[in-house]
């Protein structure tokens, strides 16, 4: 019995002070409020000055890896300390990007990736060597480059092909083992009355 005074007491003090408590802080309510922090990485945590710099990104902004999130604020931040030709060039990227398909982007991705495996060396002479080209000398590199790498919508593993019946053999079908008649007995009416199984 003590012990349940004792629980009905803690409880009515609990109580009694949530009481004190919310209706002595009415008076001190705008004073004591405190603002709702937004969780870091939204775009609505970004200054208004990080939002204008990332704008082409906003849209996919909630899509973002934290990583990624922090490397264009970061982005954002020194942007203020760039060449007005890098913020230019940064800008446009930045729109380029945002306006890029899916699959553009995953092809983009991919490039970039292929293009790491090769020396800084090498990748100047090429690109030396492609700025040497006419227009429709460029256009048609592209076009045969277009031809020859596959991507994920004409890789002949990923290629729908249809089966023809002629052709493909069919897999056997298994058969059922059958058991010997003699080892089937059906239980006798009062055996499967006795064993409490009506079956």
């Amino acid at each position: 019995m003590p012990v349940m005074v004792l629980a009905i007491n803690a409880a009515g003090v609990v109580s009694n002070t949530a009481f004190a408590q919310s209706s002595g802080g009415a008076a001190h309510s705008k004073s004591t409020a405190i603002p709702e922090k937004k969780p870091d990485g939204t775009w609505e945590s970004l200054s208004p000055s990080q939002q204008k710099v990332l704008a082409p990104l906003e849209s996919d902004w909630e899509y973002m890896i934290p990583d990624s999130r922090k490397k264009w604020i970061h982005i954002a931040n020194i942007y203020p300390k760039m060449s007005a030709q890098d913020q230019e060039r940064l800008q446009s990227r930045m729109t380029s990007w945002s306006n890029l398909s899916q699959k553009d982007r995953r092809i983009a991705r991919e490039n970039y990736l292929s293009s790491l495996k090769f020396p800084p060396e090498k990748k100047a002479e090429a690109w030396s060597a492609y700025q040497k080209l006419s227009d429709e000398q460029k256009k048609k590199l592209a076009d045969q480059e277009a031809k020859r790498k596959p991507t994920a919508t004409n890789a002949p593993t990923l290629q729908q092909h249809t089966i023809n019946e002629k052709t493909t053999p069919l897999s056997p079908v298994p058969r059922p083992r059958s058991l010997p008649a003699e080892n089937v007995s059906a239980p006798s009416a009062p055996a499967a009355e006795a064993s409490g199984n009506p079956y």
